[in-house]
């Protein structure tokens, strides 16, 4: 752990230490309840940590997960509960598996993946019907908005896969999932509940941390392959 904050930046501290405290803060002058504050507050210090390719990002991903889900549930986004609890956390365990057999000994950060054109087809045709089929189930659960649901749905699937198969493009995946969840959870905070700020800053903050991903793990990528490289030349 002391080799980790060693190597941040002032920038990384800032976006480790203030997000959670700019969540935690909201939550508790607007009344948030301590599981809504909780889920949001581990959210994006997990985020971050992903960002940085820790595998303990994927931990805290699955504690947030459980978290998210009931909060969803009270609030009838039966969506994100479903996506959470039946595809979210079990992708999170793989994202663990794969996290661990990948594992950069230097930056001890995970070894960035580059994904195959014939992987992104099959992933492509696997969310179009993702798409459809949530629709129609969600539909049938009569979820509150249920048109930004499933493309929540949509976005949170394609996103956990890339990043689980060690991919930057996951974080832009979850770049649109944020837009999405900033728009959800809007709609009940403009409706008058307040109480849910919280869960609205959470995708708010994880925007600059996911965008923030793209950008590190773009740095990471670059790094290990010259690494690679001068590793093959000098044998």
């Amino acid at each position: 752990m002391k080799s980790f904050f060693k190597e941040l930046s002032i920038f990384e501290y800032l976006l480790l230490f203030i997000s959670p405290i700019v969540i935690i803060t909201v939550g508790i002058v607007f009344k948030s309840d301590a599981l809504t504050i909780c889920s949001s507050a581990i959210g994006v210090v997990g985020v971050f940590l992903l960002s940085k390719g820790k595998i303990l990002g994927q931990f805290l991903a699955i504690i947030v997960a459980v978290l998210y889900s009931i909060v969803s549930f009270y609030q009838g986004f039966y969506g994100e509960v479903i996506i959470y609890v039946a595809l979210i956390i079990p992708m999170s365990i793989w994202g663990i598996i794969e996290w661990a057999k990948h594992k950069n000994r230097v930056s001890k950060s995970v070894k960035i993946n580059s994904i195959s054109y014939k992987e992104w087809i099959v992933v492509s045709c696997f969310a179009a019907l993702i798409f459809v089929g949530f629709y129609f189930l969600l539909k049938a659960l009569n979820t509150n908005e249920l048109i930004v649901s499933t493309i929540s749905v949509l976005s949170s699937i394609f996103g956990e896969y890339l990043l689980a198969r060690r991919s930057k493009y996951g974080f832009v995946s979850y770049i649109l999932n944020d837009i999405i969840l900033i728009v959800l959870w809007a709609i009940p905070v403009f409706q008058g509940n307040l109480m849910v700020l919280a869960m609205l800053m959470n995708p708010i903050v994880n925007l600059f941390n996911d965008i923030y991903g793209v950008v590190n793990w773009t740095r990471l990528q670059k790094s290990q392959k010259r690494m690679q490289n001068q590793t093959e030349e000098s044998k």
